[in-house]
Order: structure tokens, then C-alpha cells, then sequence
């Protein structure tokens, strides 16, 4: 009698923990499937508009380049509507996790204090930039910096020439910020490219109450000049 009831408690936790499994992985595997339904939901509205207003095919071709991109990057999940949700503190230490490799990449956070840092990623703002965008151009007013997550852009002078060639983890636009003075140069995206954008009010507002990073912006933006 003991060994069966051993054999039954073994059986009923066997089957028990089975079930947590493989109601874990359907659940996990219905949200993917959700967030795939919209993804596509989404696509069809595109499709659906572009031939209402008969879109050339060449620029369907890109649009649909474009979702595509989204979805193998994103999986259909928006990082700004998750984070939003959550409080301030958690918010911060969540975003620092989510992006710890670009951090690390990125000159201007090594060896910044961890609270210009957080003030830093907080008040980025995502964005995708697909293959010939022009970002900005010379004498367009300064209205962001630019971190680079992905892709690569090209720097062009006046002249027309490329001047520098920039990629994941550099950033550009800050020196106009600085001056306040306009964009000296086009940079114009050779790929899709994700990006983070800092707006000249969070900028002004970080260089304020983070002088160590104000300081190291500073250096850098002289440093270019020369």
C-alpha cells in the first residue's frame, strides 16, 4: 500500500508539472501568435490603401520592406507602450537592461555617473530610418542628438562628398546642439537603421542637471572640430 500511494503522489505531480509546462508554452505561444495576427492586420490595412490609391509597385515593394523589418526586429512588440506602464524607477533599470549592450558601446556612458545615464536612455526616443532616408540636412535647424542601435548612416559634406561613415554605437547632431547654430553637414541612412533620438529640450535639460556628461559632450564636440 505505501509503494502505490508513492506511485500515485509521483503520478499526480508528474502529470501536474507536465500541465504547468505545456500550459506555459501555449500561453506563450497564443501571445506570439496574437502579436503575429496584428502584425498582419496591420500589413493588410497597408496593403489594402495602397491599392485603393493605386501606389506605384516599386513603392509598395518598400512598404512592405518596411513591415517586414519591423517584425523581424520587433516581433510586433512596441518598446515605448510596454514602458510606459511602469513607474519611473523600474522603468530606468528595465531600459538600462534592455539596451546594457549599446551602453556599452556608446563613448559618452563610459564612466558617466549611473544617474546621467538613466537620465540619458529615459529620454531617448526610438526610431526607424529605412535605406536613403535623409535624417537632416546642412543648414536644417539642430533639433536632436542621434544614437545609432543598428544600421549604419553616411555623413556628407556640402560638397557632396562622404565624409564619415557611422555605425552601431556612434552617435551624431550634437555639435549643432551645442552651438546652436544649424546642421553643418547631411547625414542621409545607407540602411534601415534603429535609432535613438534625444530632442534638443531633453538634451538641454540632461546637460543641465548632469554637468559630467555636459563636460564629456563638450570635449567631444570640440575634439571633432579640430
Amino acid at each position: 500500500l505505501p509503494q502505490m500511494m508513492y506511485a500515485c503522489l509521483v503520478i499526480i505531480v508528474g502529470v501536474s508539472f507536465f500541465g504547468f509546462i505545456l500550459g506555459n508554452m501555449a500561453t506563450l505561444l497564443f501571445r506570439m501568435d496574437a502579436e503575429r495576427e496584428r502584425h498582419l492586420s496591420r500589413v493588410d490595412r497597408a496593403e489594402a490603401f495602397m491599392r485603393h490609391h493605386r501606389i506605384p509597385k516599386p513603392l509598395r515593394a518598400k512598404v512592405r520592406a518596411y513591415y517586414r523589418y519591423l517584425w523581424e526586429g520587433r516581433h510586433g512588440y512596441e518598446d515605448r507602450t510596454v514602458l510606459a506602464t511602469l513607474p519611473p524607477s523600474l522603468r530606468a533599470k528595465v531600459v538600462l537592461a534592455l539596451h546594457a549592450e549599446l551602453i556599452d558601446r556608446v563613448p559618452f556612458f563610459r564612466g558617466a555617473e549611473r544617474q546621467s545615464v538613466e537620465a540619458i536612455v529615459l529620454a531617448f526616443k526610438p526610431r526607424v530610418v529605412v535605406p536613403g532616408e535623409i535624417l537632416f540636412r546642412a543648414g536644417d535647424p539642430a533639433d536632436a542628438l542621434y544614437v545609432i542601435q543598428r544600421g549604419v548612416v553616411d555623413v556628407i559634406a556640402a560638397s557632396g562628398v562622404v565624409i564619415a561613415t557611422l555605425g552601431e554605437g556612434d552617435f551624431f547632431g550634437e555639435m549643432a546642439l551645442l552651438d546652436h547654430a544649424p546642421r553643418n553637414a547631411t547625414v542621409r541612412a545607407t540602411d534601415y537603421c534603429d535609432l535613438f533620438v534625444l530632442e534638443r529640450e531633453a538634451f538641454d535639460l540632461v546637460l543641465e542637471r548632469h554637468p559630467d556628461f555636459a563636460r564629456y559632450i563638450q570635449a567631444t564636440a570640440a575634439a571633432r572640430k579640430s
